[in-house]
């Protein structure tokens, strides 16, 4: 198998099967799905057990841990890979039928070791890609691109299982969510993607899901939101950029109790942003 698709869980029964329909509907299907289920409650064990033993086109691998949050089930996934690349769908997520093709084939022509995997925009339920904005195809980006490009969308990429090997998310006590943009930023600061314009991954958002709920996930999570705050911050090359990102990299800190200054990538900067970032702590985050 060439492909390792990745799904961290957590009560999500109810979406997993349109996951699964989208698997079995790949022209391609030279991958393993690892289901990694961080501590579900509900029917998700149940019913992957029964795909597993219904199917042969694929082979299924389901893990179970406590409940931890998205970052540690990803950190459990990376020590268990045995295929050359890895992607993570996300559990209210799916494929187009032709996913798994056209990035092997985009994927295999990544041979510098420079290049860590393929970088795609995903995609709406009607097909147009997500932010309006596109990539050219086999140009070399980054998530700073990305960042300074101003891509109001989300991404789907196909790593290189060797250089998942060797990085971990950061895990915080008491804390359960690091955004997933944390490893491409760390990524992108000695690596490549190379870009695709595939039609790979359809998002829809449910009403119970990490973007929906944002606020709240940020107040429960500082230091976590902060680790890729501070990336943010860091890599911006605009003022505007600079100012959006370190005010909210400050409120972040607020929350945690962490110090702004000491810990900031631009120590300048955050001492001016300071006042403006207790300001919008205190609009947003104090009730």
């Amino acid at each position: 198998m060439k492909i390792t698709i990745i799904t961290p869980t957590y009560n999500r029964a109810h979406t997993l099967s349109a996951c699964f329909d989208s698997l079995k509907s790949q022209t391609c299907k030279d991958f393993v799905w690892m289901i990694v289920d961080d501590g579900s409650t509900d029917n998700t064990e149940e019913n992957v057990k029964k795909w597993a033993s219904a199917t042969t086109d694929f082979p299924i691998v389901y893990l179970k841990k406590a409940n931890g949050g998205k970052a540690s089930a990803l950190n459990m996934s990376f020590d268990s890979l045995e295929t050359e690349y890895a992607v993570v769908l996300d559990s209210d997520d799916t494929f187009f039928p032709s996913a798994i093709e056209s990035a092997i084939e985009e994927i295999e022509q990544c041979s510098s070791s420079c290049c860590c995997g393929l970088m795609a925009l995903r995609h709406n339920p009607d097909g147009s890609v997500m932010g309006g904005k596109t990539l050219n195809k086999g140009v070399n980006v980054s998530m700073l691109d990305i960042l300074n490009g101003n891509y109001r969308t989300e991404l789907i990429c196909f790593y290189k299982a060797s250089v998942l090997k060797n990085i971990r998310f950061p895990q915080f006590v008491g804390e359960k969510f690091v955004s997933p943009q944390w490893l491409d930023f760390e990524l992108s600061r000695s690596c490549y993607f190379v870009a695709s314009d595939s039609k790979i991954c359809i998002c829809e958002y449910i009403t119970d899901g990490l973007t929906k709920n944002k606020r709240s996930i940020i107040k429960k999570n500082p230091r976590g939101y902060t680790a890729v705050k501070r990336q943010s911050f860091e890599f911006s090359n605009s003022i505007k950029r600079i100012v959006k990102h370190g005010i909210m990299y400050g409120c972040g800190c607020i929350i945690s109790g962490d110090n702004m200054i000491l810990n900031s990538p631009r120590r300048i900067w955050s001492i001016l942003l300071a006042p403006f970032a207790y300001f919008v702590y205190f609009k947003r985050f104090r009730h």
